[in-house]
């Protein structure tokens, strides 16, 4: 069985070269907006995840497979 390699830390410095890559230019004032928009999505996206565990738990409720970003 081949095993699945899989590296935390390279992931996360990925993660983090995207973002300076994606606010490379910017002024103090756009990076501020940049991440208060981000945590608005961020917001938005923990509610409706936890809209949907809580219709999960509903006896009855079929349970849907795909979750839809917000």
């Amino acid at each position: 069985m081949d095993r699945l390699k899989f590296n935390c830390v390279e992931m996360q410095h990925q993660g983090a070269a995207a973002i300076l890559e994606e606010l490379k230019g910017m002024t103090r004032s756009q990076e501020l907006a940049f991440w208060q928009e981000r945590t608005e999505q961020l917001k938005r996206r923990q509610k409706f995840l936890q809209q949907q565990a809580e219709k999960e738990r509903q006896p009855g409720v079929a349970r849907d497979s795909q979750v839809k970003p917000v």
